[in-house]
């Protein structure tokens, strides 16, 4: 996937809330992060109660485009799914939730 370029400033995007799915495969600690909805700009994925170290963070995510992604922890990710924290771009600029998650 190449890079993502947005013809304005940042703080002069205007982009909808979105909603994710995530899919885990705790057996091999990893997790894939898909949307249908539209570009969800530097996806942040952190948990509430302790550091989460991850093959890739801090993304863009597309439609259609998937991003698979390995949890380092010791406690594997069955134990991390209830605390998962999802931050994107948008939620800088807006009041409201940036991101539905939904968990397959």
């Amino acid at each position: 996937m190449s890079s993502t370029h947005f013809n304005v400033k940042f703080k002069e995007l205007s982009l909808p809330q979105a909603s994710i799915t995530l899919e885990f495969h705790s057996d091999i600690n990893e997790m894939t992060v898909s949307t249908n909805g539209p570009v969800i700009k530097n996806l942040y994925i952190s948990h509430a109660k302790t550091y989460l170290r991850t093959s890739n963070n801090y993304f863009d995510l597309l439609p259609g485009h998937p991003v698979k992604m390995v949890v380092y922890h010791p406690d594997g990710l069955r134990k991390l799914k209830e605390g998962l924290k999802f931050v994107s771009y948008r939620e800088v600029y807006t009041k409201d939730s940036s991101v539905i998650v939904k968990k397959k």
